[in-house]
């Protein structure tokens, strides 16, 4: 419920109190371990679509053999995740953005993907998928 949690920086932490938020007992329930895949991306240039992103999440890409796949309850969101997300609108529609890298969607004429995504919240969000070429990378959406 409180102490230390992970920082934006490796290693770094912060001091965390989730005593009055977070799931309830009925909501813990609910939730059943499952296998997640963590591979990675193959190289420093996080630019992928949705489609490569699941591709690489379920491969088998790894910094030094690491694992490729994680066994838990809760975990980030994956790339894919956030790229499936979105419904599109007026000036590119849901199959546009799905086939379009994620990291173009701050351009002006992709502004309907990121505005009409759900997992959208503005704000710097890191996911699941680490750069798989060195030991400290993993891909994050910024704010932008």
């Amino acid at each position: 419920t409180s102490g230390d949690c992970p920082s934006y920086r490796v290693g770094a932490t912060t001091t965390c109190d989730f005593s009055n938020t977070g799931l309830t007992e009925e909501s813990k329930n609910m939730i059943s371990e499952v296998v997640w895949g963590i591979g990675g991306y193959p190289t420093d240039m996080a630019i992928i679509d949705a489609y490569y992103s699941f591709v690489y999440m379920n491969g088998s890409y790894s910094y030094n053999n690491n694992p490729v796949k994680w066994t838990g309850y809760v975990s980030l969101m994956h790339p894919s995740d956030y790229g499936y997300a979105t419904s599109g609108g007026s000036t590119q529609d849901r199959t546009s953005c799905v086939k379009h890298y994620l990291s173009d969607w701050h351009n002006y004429s992709y502004k309907d993907c990121p505005g009409n995504d759900w997992l959208n919240n503005n704000s710097l969000q890191w996911t699941m998928m680490p750069i798989s070429k060195n030991s400290d990378n993993a891909i994050y959406l910024n704010s932008g």
